[in-house]
């Protein structure tokens, strides 16, 4: 056997003892992954973070499960990194190919195979719209806010069974232009109505 072929010696808790084999230090290190990590992005895109609470709980859960999950992806090669994106008007809709509230997307990926959606008071109250939210169906149970076992559980699907994002062509749903458009104009005529001062 030539020295190129000669492997390592260490054992798991030898590190300390590196065998004369190693070309280098790290080939001892139990960390194989070093500057070869993948990073795996977690985007969380809603509507509003002021009032509505399925939209503040799913932030929430989501940040748990990163934070539950970071760990064992680094052991795996991977680097999660989480992303918050308001969708405050249509271009950013377009642009994220934003279908319903709140989305949370893993590589490109939505975490819900399917939409499902129920009234909203909260966003109906911001945008004088009739708008519908996001469901998440979990074990044949809805929630309005998606438990941390079910995002983790789609994060771990959509990464270890390299899932890929859908490539069908984007049309923004009714419900989101609507609630778009609704808060826009309440935000126009609250600057308007609050410009001028009636102070004698």
């Amino acid at each position: 056997m030539s020295e190129e072929e000669k492997s390592c010696c260490c054992g798991d808790d030898d590190e300390q003892s590196c065998c004369s084999n190693c070309a280098e230090d790290e080939a001892c290190k139990d960390e194989p992954f070093i500057g070869r990590k993948k990073v795996v992005y977690v985007d969380y895109l809603y509507l509003d973070q002021s009032i509505c609470d399925r939209c503040q709980g799913t932030d929430k859960r989501v940040e748990k499960a990163v934070a539950m999950l970071a760990p064992i992806m680094e052991m795996a090669g991977y680097s999660l990194v989480m992303s918050r994106i308001e969708i405050a008007n249509e271009q950013l809709a377009v642009e994220h190919k934003f279908a319903s509230s709140p989305t949370v997307r893993v590589n490109g990926v939505d975490i819900c195979p399917e939409i499902i959606e129920n009234p909203c008071e909260c966003c109906r109250d911001i945008s004088d719209y009739d708008v519908y939210c996001r469901q998440f169906d979990f074990n044949g149970k809805l929630y309005e806010v998606p438990p941390t076992a079910y995002v983790v559980k789609r994060m771990c699907e959509i990464v270890f069974c390299n899932e890929q994002p859908s490539d069908e062509p984007y049309v923004m749903p009714e419900n989101i232009k609507g609630f778009l458009e609704g808060k826009a104009a309440k935000q126009d005529e609250k600057k308007s109505s609050g410009g001028s001062c009636c102070c004698s």
